[in-house]
């Protein structure tokens, strides 16, 4: 969540903060259904997992990119 303000505040555009709070959602819905299904290793919660570093990744390269260059 923090991130995701950070985003809105370097003043980056609507589309690409809601990518990120989509992306991020989404990968943590996968994580909580694959743990459902199996205790350990499972699709769902390897596939979130790598989707929810993927988009923390990608908010702080954006904030990063939108603080830099205003």
């Amino acid at each position: 969540l923090a991130l995701l303000i950070a985003l809105e505040w370097s003043g980056a555009p609507t589309a690409t903060v809601h990518f990120g709070g989509a992306l991020f959602t989404l990968a943590r819905y996968l994580h909580a259904w694959g743990y459902t299904k199996h205790e350990m290793a499972s699709f769902g919660r390897i596939v979130g997992i790598q989707s929810t570093l993927l988009a923390l990744s990608y908010m702080v390269v954006a904030s990063a990119y939108y603080i830099l260059t205003s």
